[in-house]
């Protein structure tokens, strides 16, 4: 996403995108929502020719919106004979109805900018969907998800939170035991000071959902900060390095590269690629590390300025 949003009503063509992302194929569409309709219009399009290779429309009661979605993905692993393995056909496969409207508060419950008043309002919006439509699976998931981070990063390990958090995580799991957000928030859950950093249990819950979806950056973005906590710090960074493929322009992965730099004594590397990234939402923590990597390297006065 991270990536891709770059290029949200960009005029360049499809060959250059194709090409600044190092992408065979591109999928471009729409979807209409007309009352209780929605109209999906894909195509898949090749890079370096623009010969469109597939494309089709449909169109589904809004209930069934995540069937739609998973449709037209399917669609295009058999327009491209990608050979799925059982898990992912399996989740692409399943018959799923949503209330329309939690739906909608799922999505801008998911789209949410750190901060203390936007993990209040990530809460609500979720809250609302769950309440709307009681086996909504992802958004018990992503719930529990908004309730680790607000008592992890904002209250303080509040018990209050934490219980939250494991009440939503326990529907959720419930509902669909092998859903990969679930699976991700339980190693949130686990994985957090007033549960003992859980490190194995958590690693186990992300390569679950990572055999489903193999091409999240987000969770192997969370396996690598694992791996880097209990100094896997080679396999933290390949994790890291796969995730910086897969959503290109992330900073927070750019840093967290340089910062396995830095422990692995590579400080001079360490203060390109921090140094590159400093930007957004991590802003502060990226100045921080990169303080530390001119330090190291031996750059005492730059870090200094920095610092001050």
């Amino acid at each position: 996403r991270a990536g891709m949003m770059k290029y949200n009503q960009s005029t360049k063509a499809c060959r250059e995108i194709a090409f600044e992302i190092n992408v065979e194929a591109v999928v471009q569409g729409s979807v209409v929502l007309a009352g209780n309709s929605a109209r999906v219009t894909a195509q898949l399009v090749e890079g370096k020719t623009e010969n469109n290779l597939w494309g089709e429309s449909y169109t589904h009661d809004v209930a069934n919106i995540i069937q739609l979605q998973n449709e037209v993905a399917l669609a295009i692993a058999n327009a491209i004979a990608l050979k799925l393995t059982p898990a992912e056909e399996a989740r692409l496969t399943a018959e799923r109805v949503v209330n329309p409207q939690a739906y909608k508060y799922y999505l801008r419950g998911k789209s949410w900018r750190y901060g203390t008043d936007n993990i209040d309002a990530r809460i609500d919006l979720l809250e609302k969907a769950v309440y709307l439509d009681d086996k909504f699976a992802e958004a018990y998931a992503e719930l529990s998800d908004a309730y680790s981070v607000k008592a992890f990063f904002f209250t303080g390990g509040s018990k209050d939170w934490e219980i939250k958090a494991e009440t939503a995580l326990e529907r959720a799991l419930e509902i669909n035991p092998n859903l990969p957000d679930a699976l991700i928030a339980h190693a949130r859950f686990l994985w957090r000071p007033t549960t003992g950093f859980q490190h194995e249990k958590a690693i186990i819950q992300l390569k679950r959902a990572l055999a489903q979806i193999p091409n999240s950056a987000n969770i192997r973005t969370f396996l690598a900060a694992v791996y880097f906590h209990v100094g896997l710090l080679d396999e933290g960074l390949e994790q890291l390095q796969r995730s910086d493929q897969i959503d290109l322009d992330n900073p927070s992965v750019k840093v967290n590269m340089g910062v396995v730099a830095m422990m692995q004594g590579r400080y001079a590397e360490a203060v390109i690629e921090i140094e590159a990234s400093v930007t957004g939402i991590v802003r502060s923590f990226s100045e921080h590390c990169l303080i530390c990597a001119l330090y190291f390297s031996g750059r005492e006065d730059d870090a200094r300025r920095r610092l001050e």
